[in-house]
């Protein structure tokens, strides 16, 4: 059994804390729970079976992940926002293309051997479970060519943020879910050695990504609402500057 201290508390139990994260995290992306939607430290702990320190410690991590945040006293599951999908993608553009450029030569073979793995398998079973957790796994896999930590954890956070955009994207346009040309094509490049080219196909893919998601979103807004799915209003970028203040 592992623990872990806590500044202003008990000691967590790391595997409970765990399982509670990944509980409540599969049932946000996967729209079992929907925006707006109350999470409770109660009903998770109910469910998994954990205690209070350690439904906190998953907690305030969902929170930092963009997937909850805190109302009062309790938490909710927040909205799909535009917004956060625009900002998000122009994070992932000023740092996977470059993570293509800084790929490290040693054990590249193999690494990019994974990501074909990860596109053939999404392409022999297309279905939306499959398609969300490959597009994960892709940018994840990807970005860990330049060996930089940093890197890593900024893409990983930018798509955890985007998944449940995508997911809706995909179910809207399901062909959308068959074309991983580009994916293949930027292996393909890697292992010719051709970055630039490699990074320059990526760039395009996150911005035809940013737009498509985007413009589905806002287009189909009044039906999600209808379906349980909550869309933020799209706002300007003074305005959400000033949400901050």
């Amino acid at each position: 059994m592992s623990w872990s201290a806590t500044p202003h508390g008990p000691p967590v139990e790391l595997g409970k804390a765990q399982e509670a994260y990944n509980h409540l995290r599969e049932a946000i992306l996967t729209f079992e729970l929907r925006g707006g939607q109350p999470v409770s430290e109660r009903m998770l702990g109910d469910e998994v079976g954990s205690s209070r320190t350690s439904v906190r410690a998953a907690l305030a991590r969902l929170e930092a992940d963009g997937l909850i945040r805190r109302r009062g006293r309790s938490y909710e599951v927040t909205s799909i926002d535009p917004q956060e999908i625009g900002q998000a993608h122009e994070l992932l553009l000023a740092i996977e293309p470059a993570a293509l450029l800084l790929a490290q030569d040693d054990g590249l073979r193999e690494k990019l051997d994974a990501m074909q793995g990860i596109v053939d398998r999404v392409v022999a079973d297309p279905a939306l479970e499959t398609y969300s957790q490959a597009v994960l796994d892709y940018h994840s896999a990807l970005v860990r060519l330049s060996g930089n930590d940093f890197f890593a954890r900024a893409s990983d956070d930018a798509q955890t943020r985007l998944v449940r955009a995508a997911w809706l994207t995909r179910w809207l346009d399901p062909a959308a879910r068959l074309d991983w040309a580009p994916q293949n094509k930027i292996i393909k490049l890697m292992r010719r050695n051709e970055r630039k080219e490699a990074a320059k196909i990526l760039s395009k893919l996150l911005r035809d990504s940013q737009r498509h998601m985007t413009s589905l979103v806002i287009q189909y807004r009044q039906g999600l609402l209808a379906h349980g799915v909550a869309v933020d209003k799209v706002r300007s970028r003074a305005a959400a500057a000033n949400d901050g203040q």
